[in-house]
């Protein structure tokens, strides 16, 4: 099938009997299900039989040595799906779209029991333990600052597809699945026409959401930064002493745009009647984190005084910690306001990577004791908090501890836990995979940690902007990923530490 990416390819032999016909490829607007064909005839045999196959080896040996990272990109330009999304369509269909489960009734909250917090449903009042996946799509959009810029896709106008939603959502659910991790794009979701919000985008946001209610599925909703169109960058620049990211998360104006945006963005599903009970919580932000190589944290000297009112000493090493610590606390309440006003009981978290991941020429900064910790005593207004990691060249243990979690009402969920691909680790094979995946299921339920539910990541995503794929998905090795790591094999990994050998 990789004769062409262009067009139609035939190919005939001098036996007028040898035909190979392929359909456009899988990726292309064209392409449908029935439109792939090989069809072969031959009535002399063995000689042009054997001809035919040796020139057919030819031609795709050709066309997978041209199939190319830059082949890729072109494709993307040209405004087309990667070439991998509709076949995971196809691929989840099999197994998909037979769930007459019942649909998700109640919401999900939190609890505190003898052992700590617990996730519940309030309907029937059993406990929820979240285990689940990343959906993730990618592509090269339109971006309105200029060029093309590869992001999330899922719920863009041009790239949303219902079928292969409930179809990916159907598979997970019958593997025991009961989680599913979107985000929102920062690239789509904004008015092109004007103020506010892509309708049509969140017309498919609202549409999934009805999807994962059918199918009882929660879902995490992630934002990342603002809106590039809408209206919703602030008109009122930072002080000179703030600069990129850092200013985002210092900058009262961006902080009350951030909170007019999701306010906005929970009244627009609102108004469009999408089940926000199926919502298992709204992530502010994904992977919130502070630059070292940018004002104020680049500065030395002098006094910062930020949106909380409070002024920091840059020559103080305490100081800069603070800075970070407590400015994702106030953050976080401001924000999580424009959640609130418009759902209540809505759950709300931020996601944070390990900051025991971030080598030495890595500016990433990022400090979670504070924003984990109760309110009470200086913590954030958070309901949960979200972590990520991704194991395999820093101990497991060590990953876990420099998050600093701190006793507190919140529980703690692994939002994405994910192994990569050589060279980044040593991980050659899914299976390295599968039993990496499980030794830090199991090592994260310790009650210095407190991990209480598990996120995938990913799927099935295979676009990458990079032209190859450097993460482990669930579908690698025919799912195998997903079935040994199924629900259905181990509801609760805390329950039954015997679920993988320890050494």
């Amino acid at each position: 099938m990789l004769v062409s990416l262009a067009s139609r390819f035939v190919f005939c032999t001098k036996s007028r009997n040898c035909v190979v016909e392929v359909g456009p490829p899988i990726g292309t607007k064209e392409f449908k299900d029935d439109d792939a064909r090989l069809t072969t005839t031959c009535r002399s045999f063995p000689f042009r039989f054997l001809f035919f196959c040796v020139a057919v080896s030819v031609i795709l040996l050709c066309n997978v040595m041209a199939w190319t990272p830059a082949s890729r990109a072109d494709l993307f330009k040209a405004g087309d799906f990667a070439p991998s999304n509709r076949q995971h369509c196809v691929e989840a269909t099999s197994e998909g779209l037979r769930w007459e489960g019942a649909s998700a009734d109640g919401r999900i909250q939190i609890r505190q029991v003898k052992e700590g917090p617990q996730f519940y449903n309030t309907r029937t009042g059993t406990k929820f333990i979240p285990r689940g996946n990343n959906y993730i799509r990618l592509a090269r959009l339109q971006d309105p600052w200029g060029g093309h810029n590869f992001g999330h896709s899922l719920f863009d106008p041009i790239h949303y597809n219902a079928q292969c939603t409930q179809a990916a959502l159907s598979a997970m659910r019958s593997k025991g699945y009961n989680v599913v991790r979107v985000f929102v794009s920062e690239i789509s979701s904004g008015s092109q026409d004007g103020p506010g919000l892509n309708i049509d985008y969140m017309r498919n946001l609202a549409d999934f959401l009805r999807i994962a209610k059918k199918l009882n599925i929660r879902v995490i909703v992630v934002f990342w930064r603002l809106p590039r169109q809408g209206g919703y960058q602030p008109t009122i620049p930072p002080p000179t002493t703030m600069e990129g990211v850092n200013a985002y998360f210092l900058h009262q104006p961006f902080i009350d745009a951030k909170k007019r945006y999701v306010r906005d963005f929970l009244s627009e599903l609102k108004a469009q009647d999408a089940p926000l009970e199926v919502v298992l919580a709204w992530d502010l932000e994904n992977e919130a984190h502070f630059t070292d190589n940018k004002k104020p944290l680049a500065l030395v000297s002098g006094n910062i005084t930020t949106a909380n009112g409070q002024i920091f000493n840059m020559a103080n090493a305490n100081d800069r910690r603070r800075i970070v610590e407590e400015g994702l606390v106030y953050w976080a309440e401001q924000v999580s306001v424009g959640v609130k006003e418009i759902d209540p009981k809505a759950l709300v978290t931020m996601s944070f990577f390990s900051p025991a991941s971030v080598d030495g020429d890595d500016p990433r900064i990022t400090w979670t004791r504070k924003v984990i910790s109760d309110p009470e005593v200086g913590g954030s207004p958070l309901d949960l908090v979200d972590i990520h990691l991704y194991p395999g060249s820093i101990q497991i243990e060590d990953e876990l501890e420099s998050f600093e979690i701190t006793k507190s009402r919140k529980p703690i969920i692994l939002g994405e836990m994910g192994i990569w691909m050589p060279p980044v680790t040593k991980v050659d094979r899914p299976i390295g995979a599968i039993d990496l995946l499980r030794r830090l299921q199991v090592r994260s339920c310790e009650k210095r940690f407190r991990v209480i539910g598990w996120v995938l990541y990913s799927w099935d995503t295979l676009e990458t902007a990079i032209g190859r794929r450097d993460i482990y998905t669930a579908s690698d090795n025919d799912w195998e990923i997903a079935d040994r790591l199924s629900p259905s094999k181990l509801y609760e990994p805390c329950a039954d530490r015997s679920f993988v050998q320890l050494h």
